[in-house]
């Protein structure tokens, strides 16, 4: 089940909805664009999105000095994050120059600027020398690739011997779907600007026809329920608002798009159509 979706789809995707974003996540207390990761002590949606760069820094054993790519950085959360908390060399790149230039802003407001780099680029066929980071990162990005298989291949080059590769993203979990359930898949993933998701054991299977080793998977579906939840409820309030604004000409069919994949994200999660996931190996 795929769909065909350009760079400019992805772009314009994250340009527009940008407002969006900020309106219903508050970019500026932790810049995060993901869905967090909930536990007993990481309740509001701040301290689930800390928590999550937290886990991902641990799954990969970053240390101060390591030089980080974040495949899809957005406006530079983890980037951000990987600086100040970690002492890392931390790199961003994103299809989008408006998303770039916000991160920039965010990195010397943080004063991370010395520690951090920003740039337009194609995380399937970057311009860096071979083995040149010790870990590439991605959260809620690789789904945007056409060919899953063409950012593996790019990860594997650019990372230095026993570098790690670490993903957290959506994968497909039902193996068969009924009609029903791939209309509410293809408006989720089409309003989000996705071709397709893969199931996690394919995804693997990738990361070892490469050469990763030591792979290792975790489902936290769980963990991310709640801002699935709170995502749904923010969905439904503003659908009937975007219909009308979608009207007046002031939102885009990107807009309108944005929001019926909200409200439908949440019921796939739910019916366990698909699952939130994180890999992670080593080179």
């Amino acid at each position: 089940m795929s769909h065909v979706i350009s760079k400019k789809d992805i772009i314009n995707y994250y340009d527009l909805t940008f407002f969006e974003y900020n309106f219903i996540l508050g970019l500026g207390s932790h810049l995060g664009m993901h869905y967090g990761y909930y536990d007993n002590n990481h309740k509001t949606y701040a301290e689930a999105n800390r928590n999550l760069n937290c886990m991902i820094a641990k799954l990969a054993n970053v240390t101060k000095g390591m030089k980080v790519l974040d495949a899809g950085c957005g406006v530079g959360g983890s980037v951000i994050w990987l600086a100040k908390n970690i002492g890392a060399e931390a790199i961003g790149i994103t299809l989008s120059k408006t998303q770039v230039e916000k991160a920039k802003m965010f990195a010397q407001k943080y004063e991370v600027r010395n520690l951090t780099q920003f740039m337009v680029g194609d995380y399937t066929h970057t311009k860096f020398p071979d083995k040149s980071f010790d870990v590439v990162w991605a959260i809620e990005s690789v789904c945007h690739a056409k060919e899953k298989l063409d950012f593996i291949k790019e990860s594997y080059r650019i990372l230095k011997p026993g570098g790690c590769l670490i993903v957290s993203d959506g994968f497909i979990k039902k193996r068969k779907i009924t009609d029903s359930e791939k209309e509410l898949i293809r408006k989720w993933l089409m309003g989000w600007k996705v071709p397709s998701l893969e199931y996690m054991d394919q995804f693997i299977e990738k990361m070892k026809s490469v050469g990763f080793k030591n792979i290792h998977k975790k489902d936290v579906s769980e963990n991310v329920m709640p801002f699935s939840k709170r995502l749904y409820k923010w969905a439904k309030i503003l659908n009937p608002i975007a219909q009308v604004l979608r009207f007046l000409g002031i939102f885009s069919r990107v807009n309108t798009g944005n929001v019926i994949a909200a409200a439908g994200q949440y019921p796939a999660l739910k019916q366990g159509l698909w699952q939130y996931g994180i890999v992670w190996g080593r080179k």
